[in-house]
């Protein structure tokens, strides 16, 4: 594992794509064209990635995905959600890596929103289980419009506590108003 800083070279040199690293000299290649055109959390995401092929020394997308996932979760408001949507909005659509890696993030994400309280999570992952348990590599129908639907279906955690904190304030001004018409 690599403990050292990358260096950061810009590039225009990298056409659509928005980094790249080169494992074995510690370099991460930025296109700033690209790079400019991602939100603050997609460029994270990207970097993070990038940086995850260095230290872990692995050309899998998966695993790079899997370690900016385990550092961005749980940072912000509906970081699960954003983690999984970068594979979509950043790969190009014919990205025949996309559906597979897009099945691994949603499948780490919903496990760590499972792992942090949320039932639905957990529902939605036995789905996916069952779902994914039955197709075969010359039939699949599991399709990235079906993982969009679950995505959409399930409510994280974060999301889950910050409702259930709006329901306790009201809940509250509700029993102060009774109490205070009760005095009256």
């Amino acid at each position: 594992m690599q403990m050292e800083p990358l260096t950061v070279v810009p590039t225009g040199t990298l056409g659509d794509c928005p980094a790249a690293v080169d494992r074995s000299r510690g370099i991460l290649y930025v296109n700033p064209r690209v790079m400019g055109r991602l939100t603050p959390f997609q460029r994270r995401f990207v970097l993070l990635h990038e940086e995850g092929h260095w230290r872990l020394g692995t050309s899998s997308e998966e695993e790079a995905d899997a370690y900016a996932f385990d550092r961005l979760a749980g940072t912000e408001h509906r970081s699960l959600r954003q983690s999984v949507e970068s594979l979509e909005e950043i790969l190009h659509e014919d990205n025949p890596t996309l559906p597979g890696r897009y099945e691994a993030l949603l499948r780490r994400a919903l496990e760590w929103d499972a792992a942090h309280g949320n039932p639905r999570a957990a529902a939605e992952l036995g789905w996916l289980e069952r779902a994914t348990g039955r197709q075969s590599a010359s039939d699949a129908t599991y399709t990235l419009a079906q993982a969009d639907a679950l995505l959409d279906q399930t409510y994280y955690a974060g999301e889950a506590q910050l409702q259930q904190g709006r329901a306790n304030i009201i809940l509250y001004l509700v029993a102060g108003l009774v109490a205070a018409l009760y005095l009256l």
